[in-house]
């Protein structure tokens, strides 16, 4: 059986890194560094399942990549990550702060948002 799709969009090239290797014990991971590459990889793969996203990256921050995404799949799952405190008005399914560890509840919220039923079209 095929692993589902994510998209992960991280600038920091380690945690990135980092959250690839643990994601893809479960998942297909697609990567990109900022996010017009995230959008990119959001267009170039119309099976992922889920956006999982940092907010404040070089060239469009993860709420405005997530907007735009919402403009084309308004139901498509995603999440946003923020070392800083929650982002005002996001339009993310679920937001997560990074912090310590946040690895594992990364992983523990991606599978559960991926168990969830969809919405009826």
């Amino acid at each position: 059986m095929a692993k589902p799709k994510i998209i992960l969009v991280e600038d920091t090239d380690f945690l990135r890194l980092v959250l690839v290797s643990y994601l893809s014990e479960d998942f297909e991971v697609f990567e990109a560094e900022d996010g017009e590459k995230g959008f990119a990889a959001f267009k170039k793969n119309p099976d992922a399942v889920l956006l999982v996203t940092d907010n404040q990256m070089p060239k469009m921050f993860g709420d405005e990549l997530i907007r735009r995404i919402r403009i084309e799949r308004p139901e498509f799952p995603t999440i946003l990550m923020s070392s800083t405190e929650e982002i005002p008005n996001h339009q993310a399914t679920i937001f997560i702060k990074k912090v310590g560890g946040f690895q594992k509840k990364l992983k523990e919220t991606v599978i559960v948002l991926l168990a969830r039923p969809s919405p009826a079209h």
